[in-house]
């Protein structure tokens, strides 16, 4: 099924309110009217509106709340994801002995490698001086 650009698109009302009522249908624009002339909370604006009810089968209070003061089911799990994910990787630094932020993690790596790569070529400058050493004194 294709979709008629321009189309009106009426999303039902679910829950309770002091102006939508429960099961009426309303278009993005009309929520959005109303967020601009009687929210205490403040206006929304008509691409917020759209952008939060376009994958949902009906609107409910807490969409039609201001950007700062909305929090979707979404943005929780996102959220609750990121902690998990932290810590998850908090848990594997410790287990390295690593237990530097971040930034200073990351310094560390540095210095490691640099360490690690100074002492391969100082390896390498040692068998090279030596190989020369042997042949000019054989």
């Amino acid at each position: 099924m294709t979709r008629i650009k321009n189309e009106q698109v009426l999303k039902p009302f679910v829950g309770e309110h002091e102006y939508f009522q429960e099961g009426k249908s309303y278009t993005y624009r009309q929520y959005t009217d109303w967020t601009v002339q009687k929210s205490a909370n403040g206006p929304v604006k008509y691409d917020t509106i759209k952008g939060r009810l376009n994958n949902r089968p009906y609107c409910t209070a807490e969409e039609l709340l201001p950007i700062h003061m909305f929090q979707s089911q979404e943005l929780k799990v996102k959220r609750k994801m990121e902690i998990a994910k932290r810590r998850k990787n908090d848990k594997r630094s410790r287990f390295h002995g690593n237990k530097l932020p971040q930034a200073d993690s990351l310094l560390y790596e540095q210095t490691v490698w640099n360490s690690v790569f100074s002492q391969a070529m100082l390896r390498a400058s040692i068998t090279t001086f030596t190989c020369h050493w042997g042949k000019d004194n054989a």
